[in-house]
């Protein structure tokens, strides 16, 4: 028997089979039942803390940003299959990276200059040569 929740918003009544032993012939996700809503909910935690990845709080010079590739890289060379917005949020982790490391390397140049600046003008002023 097919489930009989009827989403709100479309009007349609949902496509899964009931539970077996349900009263409210209602599926794992729709039913009622405490004791099931407890296992569905235990499940869906302990699904979301499995194949968690290396967290850094902030990405602050290249030794994070290696980190973070070499956790993007073992998450896309893993043998599970991944979802299309798994692969997507990987792929922009990685462009991010890309665009970080810019940053950082402009931003080596532009702090040596600042020294040469310093340590060649007079009176540290900013005159152009």
């Amino acid at each position: 028997m097919k489930c009989q929740h009827i989403d709100s918003l479309s009007g349609k009544q949902c496509g899964a089979h009931s539970l077996r032993q349900s009263d409210d012939n209602l599926c794992y996700f729709h039913t009622t039942d405490p004791e099931v809503v407890a296992r569905r909910v235990a499940s869906q935690r302990q699904g979301g803390s499995k194949g968690t990845t290396t967290m850094i709080e902030s990405v602050a010079n290249l030794d994070d940003i290696r980190l973070i590739l070499s956790d993007v890289i073992s998450q896309l060379r893993s043998k599970k299959k991944m979802t299309r917005d798994e692969v997507f949020k990987l792929r922009s982790v990685g462009y991010v990276c890309n665009v970080l490391v810019k940053v950082i390397d402009i931003s080596e140049i532009e702090n040596r200059i600042q020294n040469l600046e310093k340590n060649l003008l007079p009176n540290g002023s900013r005159e152009r040569w």
